[in-house]
């Protein structure tokens, strides 16, 4: 099945989903403005080898909502739009093993318990060439993997109690060739790192300079930001 949304979708209601999909080798192309809020879906594919290729403009705002959802082996997802998340919402999921996730668009993901991009399977694939800022606890992209692959080439700003990448798995490889991944808030990460045999290689610029005149400045004094960990 192929579904080309070039039209507005709004999703308000628990639980509730503007598409949903069914089956194997599923494509869904969403061109139009999304709203999803208050614990909806935008997309959801049930199924293997599916894609969403996502170039308009949405927006997740809310915990339990979530923007587009692939649940199924060797999905794909593929984002050239923009992508706000706010609110302890999640901008993508995509679970299953041999996923992928590719960012050229814009990501901006801010509140407690937020996250831009999760992905969760064996062999996941995750790639950025797009402009991600993450702030106030949120995480950009959280990654559980093993074998893996992340390739970080855009660039990235990290705010307050905030972690741009998060990656959990072994024998995973990352490749930093970032134009810019900055450090700015108090106690932020750029990337975190768990477990065992994996291999960070870094080409780009890393720079890890928190905010001395920020409002909470003097009392996160003494807790560093840190770029990789």
């Amino acid at each position: 099945a192929t579904v080309d949304n070039k039209g507005t979708m709004t999703v308000t209601d628990p639980e509730s989903i503007g598409i949903q999909i069914d089956g194997d080798q599923a494509i869904v192309n969403n061109e139009g403005e999304s709203t999803i809020t208050n614990g909806g879906t935008g997309t959801q594919i049930n199924g293997n080898d599916a894609t969403a290729n996502n170039s308009g403009k949405t927006t997740v705002d809310g915990k339990d909502s979530t923007g587009t959802k692939i649940a199924g082996n060797i999905g794909i997802v593929n984002l050239d739009g923009s992508l706000t998340v706010t609110g302890g919402a999640h901008g993508v999921e995509n679970i299953g093993d041999n996923g992928t996730v590719n960012n050229k668009g814009d990501i901006v993901v801010s509140d407690t318990g937020s996250i831009g991009v999760l992905i969760n399977g064996e062999g996941a694939t995750v790639s950025n060439t797009g402009d991600v800022n993450v702030s106030n606890e949120a995480t950009g992209f959280s990654i559980t993997t093993n074998s893996g692959k992340v390739s970080l080439a855009g660039s990235m700003q990290v705010g307050d109690f905030s972690t741009g990448v998060d990656l959990n798995g072994n024998n995973n490889s990352v490749t930093l060739a970032a134009k810019d991944l900055k450090v700015v808030g108090q106690k932020a990460t750029g990337i975190n790192v768990s477990g065992d045999a994996n291999t960070v290689n870094i080409t780009g610029n890393v720079l890890v300079d928190k905010d001395k005149t920020a409002d909470n400045a003097a009392e996160y004094f003494f807790d560093p930001s840190v770029g990789i960990n």
